[in-house]
């Protein structure tokens, strides 16, 4: 099998230079997940607020990095005025509640998936919110060995994609039991990862709403952009592996990639298996947090997760 992660171009940022005041919202997984990825990446973000209730949140930490972190119960705190970033990773029920507070303190807010639960929700933060101040967290906007695919491999104007997408309700990830949002349909909450991977690949284009199929741990939808026809299956179910699939199907060509390893992704290239090897989930966070917190430096760039770039995907989510 032939290896050509070599042949991805290696994205060099000036991590060192983000020092700035920033608020995490939330004492779980995904807060800790987001938190350890500044701390290893920013190392001089100056001060670094975590609002939860969780009084051991920070236990595990060295006394080095604990310095910089502050532990405080509410959004009502005297430091707030000194904030530039908020990080919204609390529970999904209190996004928006969480989200509307933090835009009266005029702060630039990055919020975990989903936005939000009811979808007048979405256009009460669009009208509230000033230019650009509201972005939705996924990763999946800044995969760069995407770009990297699109760019050498996708040369035709029409493509059949096929997603499969399946998770295990009792997933344990680097140790970490995945916790799901029940309240939730799966196709709701993958929603926001497929939207990203669309833009990746689909840039500007309008997506299309075609169909769907939606249960509670299981659906399919059907999409078009101009004349390529999109089609994801997923599931959240218990004896399902871990799968993550894009295929693209043109007349003359087939490729897919299985980026169901984070750490060992595959990219079929009409029948030849190539192996990129390339840290997924971690490396694509690291790169969004860097624009998140760059967004004045980036702003005359077109960035896809937006509040104002995704009138898109909410218009199907009020399909589903």
């Amino acid at each position: 099998m032939k290896m050509i992660h070599n042949k991805i171009p290696k994205v060099f940022k000036d991590f060192d230079s983000i020092k700035k005041n920033i608020i995490i919202v939330g004492g779980g997984r995904w807060a800790r997940i987001i938190l350890n990825e500044i701390l290893e990446n920013f190392p001089n973000i100056n001060k670094i607020y975590i609002v939860t209730k969780n009084s051991e949140f920070l236990l595990n930490f060295s006394k080095t990095k604990k310095k910089k972190l502050f532990l405080k119960k509410s959004l009502n705190f005297k430091e707030i005025s000194k904030i530039n970033f908020a990080i919204v990773a609390n529970k999904n029920r209190d996004h928006f509640l969480t989200t509307n507070k933090l835009l009266k303190k005029k702060i630039k807010i990055l919020v975990e998936k989903p936005l939000v639960e009811n979808i007048n929700h979405f256009y009460q933060l669009k009208n509230n919110s000033n230019k650009n101040q509201i972005f939705v967290s996924s990763p999946f906007f800044f995969s760069y060995y995407f770009y990297y695919i699109k760019k050498n491999f996708l040369k035709e104007a029409n493509y059949q994609v096929n997603i499969e997408w399946h998770d295990q309700i009792n997933e344990v990830r680097n140790g970490i039991k995945k916790k799901h949002d029940f309240g939730i349909n799966y196709l709701n909450d993958t929603i926001y990862h497929l939207f990203g991977i669309l833009k990746c690949f689909f840039g500007r284009n309008n997506v299309q709403f075609i169909k769907k199929i939606n249960h509670k741990n299981k659906g399919k939808i059907f999409l078009q952009i101009s004349d390529n026809n999109i089609f994801l299956n997923c599931s959240r179910l218990k004896n399902n592996n871990r799968i993550r699939k894009i295929s693209f199907q043109s007349k003359k060509n087939f490729y897919e990639i299985n980026f169901s390893d984070d750490n060992n992704i595959i990219l079929n290239s009409n029948g030849k298996n190539k192996k990129i090897k390339f840290n997924f989930c971690q490396k694509t966070l690291k790169y969004q947090l860097y624009f998140f917190f760059n967004h004045k430096k980036f702003s005359k760039y077109y960035i896809f997760n937006e509040l104002k770039n995704l009138n898109d995907l909410f218009k199907i989510i009020t399909k589903l």
